[in-house]
């Protein structure tokens, strides 16, 4: 965690990570998932401000160059880069922060900047339908979005407890016996499961994704 360098091709690089995650409202948890980040992060890590301008980031990375952004809705943002001034060239400056620089100096109409040792993490997200609509080629051959780990966030819809079937019943069963054993060899002890129907509808929920979407070996 930090500005620590992996690699030199000559150049250093850093382990940034911007993420986009894509999905539709409320049932996807997009917002819920950028909460847990905030939680993890290390004690003293610099939150970005909701990004404006080319200028307002500089002159709030000038003050702590080494921050990460959160945006629970950035389509928006998206939308505007294309076409308002303010915004213009917002992408491109972006893409020269993405890599990280050591130094880094750009010149605006009211303020001069020069930022040391750049680094820039973003985990920003909105819904599919706004995202494909905001978004157009330029995006892309610009470099900006090539840069985001895209995320498509996909709601599981899960069957009311009762509505199983008796494979599901059996379902429940096993991943009851699985957590039995688990806490067993972990703590040398028996203890008193008692069924939680929602830890059984989560554990349905894997089983459906393995069935349908899991690649071949990896639930194994």
């Amino acid at each position: 965690i930090g500005r620590k360098p992996i690699m030199k091709t000559p150049d250093v690089l850093y382990p940034n990570l911007w993420v986009m995650l894509l999905g539709a409202s409320t049932r996807t948890r997009k917002s819920t998932n950028i909460k847990l980040a905030k939680k993890i992060l290390p004690t003293g890590s610099s939150i970005l401000p909701d990004i404006y301008g080319q200028e307002s980031l500089t002159d709030i990375l000038s003050e702590n160059s080494q921050r990460i952004g959160f945006y629970e809705e950035c389509g928006g943002l998206l939308k505007q880069m294309d076409g308002k001034s303010y915004q213009m060239g917002l992408d491109d400056l972006m893409c020269n922060l993405y890599d990280s620089p050591d130094d880094f100096k750009r010149h605006f109409r009211s303020i001069k900047c020069n930022l040391k040792d750049v680094y820039v993490n973003l985990i920003w997200a909105t819904t599919k339908k706004k995202f494909f609509k905001v978004i157009d080629i330029d995006n892309f051959d610009s470099g900006f979005l090539p840069r985001f780990l895209i995320i498509f966030a996909e709601n599981t819809e899960l069957k009311p407890e009762g509505e199983l079937d008796a494979e599901q019943i059996e379902a429940r069963r096993e991943a009851k016996q699985a957590l039995y054993e688990i806490y067993r060899d972990l703590h040398g002890q028996d203890f008193c499961f008692k069924p939680n129907a929602e830890a059984f509808e989560k554990v349905w929920a894997w089983e459906l994704w393995k069935e349908k979407e899991c690649p071949a070996g990896l639930d194994e």
